[in-house]
Parts: structure tokens; C-alpha cells; sequence
């Protein structure tokens, strides 16, 4: 099976807004993370934010932490307005703390936004869910995109978003 990758491009408030979605390469990882990087140096992107989940124990109905990674010190001070945790993970590399560490070496603004989804165990015989994903978490999906939309002066209407966190 062949992974789907797709750049879309967009402007919004007279700012031009690539957006990359894709799915995490299994195999030849330097091979995707060029590609990647080479792609936005031709798109002419200045600054790169991905954005994540990661489980953990939140509870459901509070605001999410949002941690970050980032590639180049001179951004901390920036980041640090966004009211992120800055993350301290010492564990197995994922593609984004990979991605980070490339850009470093080759000097790239790049940063990833990880949103803290609630994990419960919802395996009990007669349970109507078994688990919730994170994709389907519009807390957390809310907080990080509050967040991309102050940085990069988005003009998004989140309350759709925010309307479907609260009945989450």
C-alpha cells in the first residue's frame, strides 16, 4: 500500500497558507523527511507547525495542554506566548521530534503542537464506545488551532470547533 501525501495551498487575510497533509512514512525515513523539507524550500515556506496528539491522563471536560517541539532556540521565546508546555520527552523518536531535528541541522523554523487527549479505557463487554481517537477530540483540535490562529493571524471562526468541544 502506497501512503498518501498531498500539498493544498490557500490564502488567507492576503497570507499564503500551505497545508501539507500526509501519512507517517514506515520505511526510508531520511527519503520523506528530504522530500518533505525540499518541498517546502521550493514552496517558499518561511515557517513550519505540525500538529499532533498524544494521549494522557486529562480529564475530558478541562481545556487541553498543548506541549511543543520546536527546532531552533531562538523560537522559545516566541512559543512561549502561545501558553504551551514545552515538551521534555526522553522516549522513542516520532516522525515530528525527527522532523525537528533535521530542521535544526539545517536551520528551519519548524515546531510541532502535540494536543493531550483524554485516555480511558473503554473496553468493558456492554460499552457503546470502545475508545475515543484522537481525531475525534475537538477539545484538543480547538486548543491547538486557537493557537496557530493567533500566531499566524489566521482570521478563523473556531466556534463551530469550540461548539463541538463542549458537547464532546
Amino acid at each position: 500500500r502506497h501512503r498518501h501525501n498531498e500539498f493544498f495551498y490557500t490564502t488567507l487575510n492576503d497570507k499564503g497558507l500551505v497545508i501539507f497533509l500526509g501519512e507517517e512514512p514506515h520505511l526510508n525515513i531520511d527519503g520523506y523527511v528530504s522530500a518533505f523539507f525540499g518541498a517546502a524550500k521550493q514552496l517558499g515556506v518561511r515557517r513550519i507547525g505540525a500538529l499532533g496528539g498524544v494521549f494522557g491522563s486529562v480529564p475530558h471536560d478541562k481545556d487541553r495542554t498543548v506541549s511543543c517541539v520546536y527546532s531552533l532556540r531562538r523560537m522559545k521565546a516566541e512559543l512561549e506566548k502561545y501558553a504551551v508546555r514545552f515538551s521534555n520527552y526522553e522516549g522513542g523518536v516520532s516522525i515530528g521530534s525527527y522532523l525537528a531535528d533535521r530542521a535544526e541541522h539545517d536551520e528551519i523554523e519548524y515546531f510541532t503542537l502535540y494536543g493531550f487527549v483524554p485516555a480511558y479505557d473503554f473496553s468493558q463487554p456492554n460499552a457503546p464506545v470502545q475508545g475515543l481517537r484522537i481525531e475525534q477530540d475537538y477539545r484538543s483540535w480547538y486548543e491547538i488551532l486557537r493557537r496557530l490562529n493567533f500566531m499566524w493571524e489566521l482570521g478563523l471562526d473556531l466556534s463551530d470547533l469550540a461548539r463541538q468541544s463542549d458537547e464532546l
